[in-house]
């Protein structure tokens, strides 16, 4: 994004050329661990959760699918690991967005740029960024509010129809010739794109439609 708005877009691209491999062999990495990650909760919702008739209301009831089988240990072991992705996603969440939303409004402001330096965290917007993330979360604690369940249903919802302003960004800024030059899709890109978006829009609005009426 930086080198975008410093039109140095050919230089890093090179850069980037040359970790086009490792690229691809983590991407594949992520897929397959997803896989991985899906077939596992399918394969436990099948044979542990169902049988027993366990129904997912609450963390208490994710745990069941452990402790049935490995007793008290594998229950602890399922809040661990609980745990363990919190504090990850954490840590990665209240550094990782600050520095996007600071390079954007950087990018707006380019004289912010200029008074506080290339480090995002220089800039004093990115504590109140990172408070942000790190203190919203507590909200779902209260009295009243709603589980967890509810929570992670509610987030990826959010994160399913978000996804065609995402598609249609991105179908924009990859045909900026002023921006990609030579890099802008072809027309079997564009393509491919624009059949992705129509279906990340059906999909968001049924989605909406059959969660929110």
């Amino acid at each position: 994004m930086d080198a975008l708005s410093r039109g140095s877009f050919s230089s890093h691209w090179s850069i980037c050329q040359s970790l086009k491999k490792r690229q691809r062999n983590d991407l594949l990495f992520a897929i397959f661990a997803a896989i991985v990650i899906d077939l596992s909760i399918w394969v436990v919702g099948a044979e542990i959760l169902k049988p027993n008739g366990i129904e997912i209301t609450s963390m208490h009831d994710l745990s069941q699918a452990l402790s049935i089988y490995f007793g008290d240990a594998g229950q602890l072991i399922f809040y661990l690991g609980i745990l363990g992705a919190l504090y990850s996603s954490v840590i990665g969440f209240s550094l990782g967005f600050p520095k996007v939303a600071i390079d954007a409004l950087q990018n707006i402001k380019k004289e912010r740029r200029k008074q506080y330096g290339e480090k995002p965290e220089n800039d004093p917007a990115f504590k109140w960024f990172s408070l942000f993330i790190l203190v919203t979360p507590i909200l779902w604690s209260i009295p009243g509010m709603p589980g967890f369940v509810t929570m992670v249903v509610f987030v990826n919802v959010l994160s399913v129809v978000g996804l065609p302003v995402i598609s249609i960004g991105l179908l924009i800024i990859s045909n900026q010739k002023k921006m990609l030059g030579k890099y802008t899709n072809n027309w079997l890109e564009n393509v491919l794109l624009v059949l992705t978006t129509i279906l990340a829009i059906y999909s968001s609005v049924t989605l909406a439609v059959d969660t929110f009426f």
